[in-house]
């Protein structure tokens, strides 16, 4: 029979309890680390052209309702960036999403034209001036609508450069930083949506969807699959 050799034991000590130590100095991190914060956020997009294909007919409207539902019946915190055209068009659904304690409305421009050139084929403002009035009439239409300002604001297809950073910090608005992208436009597959998410967690903590259109048919599946995965991955959700 083999003799223990009792002179590694303290050394086997030392190590199981650096083991320990690491673990659970770790855990701590993460109990206190603010990315364990999740932020759901969602962009209310209204375009001229997508005004009208509403107006003709093509499309019934540019919300799912029942996604609506599920952050209402669920108590899940959301923050929508609306755009002011499509406040204009929805100013009932803007006022009710904005009595709810769990959402917040926020500046996402008056008509989704980029703020820079070759961004995603959007139409681009044409001068600071144009930037600033884009910021201004949907500050007050949301103003008017649910009785506060926005504080945040977010650009079209994310596209900018410092002096646009500048130009919306001058108009009292903080920009939201670590966004990903939940990659539900045009996809139809909720699993796609939840594994890209998942996947980018280590590089932002604020999650971009869109309001469940024709155009995002893969949100609401998505939702439903990425919230519980998100809570018994020990995330909060929360609202900017």
């Amino acid at each position: 029979m083999r003799k223990l050799n009792f002179t590694l034991l303290p050394t086997l000590a030392l190590a199981l309890g650096a083991i320990f130590l690491v673990n659970y100095i770790f855990a701590g991190f993460l109990s206190k680390n603010p990315s364990r914060v999740i932020f759901l956020t969602f962009d209310a997009d209204m375009t001229h052209r997508m005004l009208w294909e509403q107006e003709m007919g093509i499309v019934k409207q540019w919300y799912d309702q029942e996604l609506m539902d599920y952050l209402v019946k669920n108590s899940i915190p959301a923050t929508f960036f609306v755009t002011g055209m499509f406040a204009d068009m929805y100013p009932d659904l803007v006022r009710s999403l904005a009595s709810n304690p769990n959402f917040s409305i926020q500046n996402h421009t008056y008509d989704h034209r980029s703020f820079e050139p070759n961004c995603f084929n959007l139409p681009v403002v044409s001068s600071d001036n144009a930037k600033r009035l884009e910021i201004k009439r949907t500050q007050n239409i949301i103003k008017s609508l649910t009785g506060r300002p926005p504080t945040y604001f977010r650009y079209p297809g994310l596209c900018h450069n410092t002096h646009d950073d500048d130009l919306v910090g001058a108009e009292g608005l903080s920009l939201v930083h670590g966004q990903i992208g939940s990659g539900d436009a045009y996809l139809r597959d909720p699993k796609a949506i939840v594994r890209n998410i998942m996947d980018n967690l280590n590089h932002g903590n604020v999650i971009i969807f869109h309001l469940g259109t024709v155009k995002t048919p893969g949100t609401l599946a998505a939702l439903k699959l990425l919230v519980p995965k998100l809570k018994d991955s020990g995330y909060k959700l929360d609202r900017l």
